[in-house]
Parts: structure tokens; C-alpha cells; sequence
């Protein structure tokens, strides 16, 4: 039965591998960390994993969730939610960066754990006659409308608008 099976005249009974459909990695730190600026190095490399995941299914992350456990009480959540479909660790981390900025932190944190579930496939580009893509303009006003949110809040932002005036 067993060369059968291997010679593919019986059916494998084994079931077929399914990736997963969501991204989860934490990490456990010997020493807490007291600040939020170091725990930019950290995130840096739950990012880069996040990014290889993201390369293996093609597709863009369109929102992440941080979760800050502190050594005593509740953990502290951070969402994160992408306008324009990201893929590199590079700049999610800003986004990182920035959302850190607003966020107090109780106490010493002795876990991080990262969390992505929403997700986008990568459409392909075509290059132009000389082989690079042109600029777009959508990917850098999405850009800044993530960075926006960020810093004045998610309610806050609802989009861009010209205005004939001299102040934004």
C-alpha cells in the first residue's frame, strides 16, 4: 500500500499544506524596555518578517495591529491602518514611528506581538519604454494622508481637498 501511494496508485490520505491566512510573530524581551524609542529595533525586525510573509503571498498589508504587553496590567493595542497597500518593512515603520508618538506607555514592556489580517493582492506595473514606472501622484497623497492620520487621529482626516487659500 505503501509503494502504491508513492507510485500514485492509491490516494495520499495526507492533507494538502494551507498557508496561513494572517501573520502573527511576537517577542519576548529578558529585560523590559522603558521607552517607546526602543522598542523601534524590535519592531524593526517583526516588520521584516511581516514583509518576507507578505512577499511569499503577494500582497500589500492594509492594517496591522501592535499589542504592547506591559510587565503589570492590560496590554496596550496599536492599530495601524495603510491608505496605500504597503508591502516594505521600511515604511511601515515610519508608520510605526509616528503612531508611537502619541502613545504613553503605563509601564515597562516586556512583549510585543504583531498582528496583520487584512490584506491586498500586489497588481503588477508595467514599465515604461525606458524601464522605470513613472511617478504617481495617488501613491504619494495616500502617503501623506497615512502620515496625516497618524499624527492628528483616524476621526480627524477624512481626505484632501484644494482650497483657494494661502493656509492648508
Amino acid at each position: 500500500a505503501h509503494l502504491q501511494r508513492l507510485c500514485g496508485e492509491l490516494p495520499d490520505p495526507r492533507p494538502a499544506h494551507r498557508p496561513r491566512e494572517y501573520f502573527a510573530s511576537s517577542l519576548q524581551f529578558l529585560d523590559p524596555v522603558p521607552e517607546r524609542t526602543m522598542l523601534l529595533f524590535p519592531m524593526r525586525r517583526l516588520l521584516g518578517e511581516l514583509a518576507q510573509f507578505l512577499d511569499h503571498r503577494q500582497s500589500f498589508c492594509q492594517r496591522l495591529e501592535w499589542r504592547l504587553q506591559p510587565v503589570r496590567g492590560a496590554a496596550q493595542v496599536l492599530p495601524l491602518s495603510c491608505s496605500l497597500e504597503h508591502n516594505r518593512d521600511d515604511a511601515l515603520l515610519e508608520l510605526t514611528r509616528l503612531a508611537l508618538e502619541r502613545l504613553r506607555l503605563a509601564d515597562a514592556i516586556a512583549s510585543l506581538e504583531l498582528f496583520c489580517r487584512e490584506f491586498a493582492t500586489v497588481h503588477g506595473h508595467t514599465l515604461g519604454l525606458f524601464g522605470g514606472i513613472g511617478p504617481d501622484d495617488t501613491d504619494a497623497e495616500r502617503r501623506l494622508l497615512d502620515r496625516l492620520r497618524l499624527r492628528l487621529g483616524q476621526e480627524r482626516m477624512h481626505g484632501l481637498h484644494l482650497a483657494d487659500a494661502h493656509l492648508p
